[in-house]
């Protein structure tokens, strides 16, 4: 528990490593569509995480193969991907951020987690990290629409600026002495 509370919000997997930031600003329009995007990218990241940590641990790392891990797992990630295209075509368009944000959490808990049970805590971490922020950034977007001073290139500034004082702040029990 602590693992998934840790990256989710102390290091957060979306601000610090940034697997997912591009979600946050285009689904910044419209919330509602993440949890499609959830639950679509959801079951690609743990079947492909679950066969590619079986195959890393050993088959992989047993023969001092380990180093072959990216290009086996960009081709089962691509493998995945055309199985689901052609079993269920509605749901299986993958969009680039959508591919960015799955295939850099797959590559992050395989060489991140040193057991499964790590992967599948990195797994709903990145998803629960992602979750909690495009609403956060929402709601800060909301309030700034409301000033119709802001011209787009502010308002894409104040919400780096604010994704950037949302990390920091969970850095502060580190350096208070109170904490």
């Amino acid at each position: 528990m602590s693992l998934i509370i840790f990256y989710t919000f102390v290091s957060s997997i979306v601000f610090v490593y940034g697997i997912g930031l591009e979600c946050i600003y285009i689904y910044l329009d419209s919330p509602k569509k993440i949890y499609i995007f959830f639950i679509k990218n959801l079951i690609t990241v743990l079947i492909a995480v679950s066969v590619l940590w079986g195959a890393s641990r050993y088959v992989l790392n047993p023969l001092g193969a380990g180093f072959l891990l990216p290009v086996l797992t960009i081709i089962f990630l691509e493998a995945l991907n055309l199985i689901l295209k052609f079993t269920l075509p509605k749901f299986s368009v993958l969009k680039p951020e959508e591919k960015i944000f799955s295939w850099g959490l797959v590559f992050f808990c395989l060489y991140q987690a040193s057991a499964y049970q790590e992967c599948i805590d990195l797994i709903i971490s990145g998803f629960l990290s992602l979750f909690v922020f495009v609403f956060v950034i929402n709601a800060i977007k909301q309030k700034t629409s409301d000033n119709e001073s802001f011209t787009e290139w502010k308002k894409a500034s104040f919400f780096l600026i604010s994704m950037g004082l949302m990390l920091t702040a969970f850095y502060l029990t580190d350096l208070s002495p109170f904490f």
